[in-house]
């Protein structure tokens, strides 16, 4: 679904924003993402909308990266809160995306995990 890098700043904190180009059934638009949760090092939660010609089409889930440290490795914890969109049942839960987030989110995970590791060998060294 995603199309490219982000548009916005480098660090992300309480109530920044940034966009990504999208893609899903064919239909191209932007994301427009604002940070509604953070603490820093420990947690960030943005709640992302659609638009499409300017207009919110879609949107109003939260995506949601919890770090947990632990003596030598740290604990990333990812959540897709739906619940909070609009047009829940009809834009979210009957297309099948709760289903489909947990089938890709390990993916996610998996990404960030290798681009830390890379991070961390390059710091090292």
């Amino acid at each position: 679904m995603l199309r490219g890098a982000p548009a916005g700043p480098d660090a992300l904190g309480p109530g920044g924003a940034f966009s990504m180009a999208m893609n899903q059934l064919g239909l191209h638009y932007r994301s427009h993402n604002r940070v509604v949760e953070y603490e820093h090092e420990r947690l960030i939660t943005w709640q992302t909308t659609g638009q499409w010609h300017g207009t919110n089409i879609v949107g109003g889930q939260r995506w949601r990266f919890e770090l947990i440290p632990s003596a030598h490795r740290t604990l990333v914890r990812h959540s897709y809160l739906w619940g909070t969109a609009r047009f829940a049942l009809v834009m979210v839960w009957l297309p099948g995306y709760p289903r489909r987030m947990e089938r890709t989110m390990p993916y996610t995970l998996e990404r960030l995990e290798t681009v830390a590791l890379k991070n961390h060998d390059i710091g090292d060294g």
